[in-house]
């Protein structure tokens, strides 16, 4: 049986997939022996697409592939998915990445020395932009594509740039917060935000985490999402889901506080939006901050942005 099982989910990218299974070839293990160590695919889309892609990896990789399927949309379906296959395994240690991610090869190894260290629950790895990256220049200064501060903390205490990007949980952890629901819960399946939900209620649950600041991961940025819509539906996105997790886990006075500050600061910016032929790298900073902001007086107007919409599903037929 493994001890460590690292789970990607993931949904229609194949081309994202092979990627950062081809990645996985060159994974230091850390020490432990390739039979202690699996990677487990989770296909949200299951038309035969993600499939293939493993099964063309198999032979190339030096541990175990494994693969499943999970028909209800929703990312927190797929990861709970995830979580109960390496549950099955055996695995003691359930490492998270995207399929869009691309681990250094010496990303696990730092995570596991951080958790032998610290004996920690979630060991929260980093991100970093690919050197590559060059997003449009009147794009440049928004802030997705600053480097993250590993000083951050959210107001639930909790570093805000921690994600299922880069992290490693324990088995303790996993079956704990399994006696009391859903481990990702549904309701952020289609709107993001639920592996920070899952790291609020963990740490008020008692389980304690530790950084992994040299294990990292780089982001791959979609053309799609390196546009001016883009990135306003992004930041649209992550406001709604600042409000859901506000929602769940502080007190309505509290929710409603943020949604007054969120809509006086909304008409502030627009009021600052520079016409955008003057100075298209200022108008694009505070579009995508106001876009932000409405999301937040969106979602505490009691409404909720699906941001990962289904696919429809067309599976290949034999013969075709």
């Amino acid at each position: 049986m493994p001890r460590v099982v690292i789970c990607v989910c993931t949904c229609a990218r194949p081309h994202l997939l092979r990627h950062v299974l081809s990645v996985m070839e060159r994974l230091e293990p850390g020490g432990m022996d390739p039979a202690e160590l699996a990677v487990l695919v989770v296909d949200n889309h299951p038309d035969g697409a993600a499939r293939a892609v493993c099964e063309a990896a198999r032979e190339r990789l030096p541990f175990r592939l494994a693969y499943a399927e999970e028909h209800e949309p929703g990312i927190s379906f797929a990861r709970n998915r995830a979580l109960a296959e390496a549950m099955a395994m055996g695995a003691e240690l359930v490492a998270f990445v995207d399929d869009d991610d691309e681990p250094r090869p010496d990303w696990l190894r730092h995570l596991l020395r951080a958790r032998e260290e610290s004996g920690a629950d979630m060991v929260f790895g980093t991100w970093h932009h690919p050197e590559t990256l060059s997003p449009p220049r009147h794009l440049a200064r928004v802030r997705f594509f600053e480097p993250i501060r590993l000083g951050d903390r959210n107001s639930y205490g909790l570093p805000g740039w921690a994600g299922t990007y880069n992290v490693m949980l324990s088995r303790r952890l996993v079956e704990g917060m399994a006696e009391q629901g859903p481990v990702f819960r549904p309701e952020f399946a289609h709107t993001g935000g639920g592996d920070t939900d899952l790291f609020i209620r963990a740490s008020r649950a008692g389980f304690d985490f530790a950084l992994a600041t040299d294990s990292v991961v780089y982001r791959v940025w979609e053309p799609e999402r390196m546009t001016l819509r883009g990135l306003m539906r992004r930041a649209f996105r992550i406001g709604c889901t600042r409000i859901q997790l506000a929602a769940a886990h502080d007190p309505p006075e509290q929710v409603r506080k943020i949604a007054r500050r969120s809509l006086t600061k909304l008409a502030q910016t627009v009021a600052r939006l520079p016409p955008r032929v003057g100075s298209p790298a200022a108008f694009a900073v505070n579009l995508v901050r106001a876009s932000q902001l409405a999301g937040e007086v969106y979602a505490a107007s009691g409404r909720r942005y699906v941001y990962y919409r289904p696919r429809p599903l067309q599976v290949a037929r034999a013969g075709r």
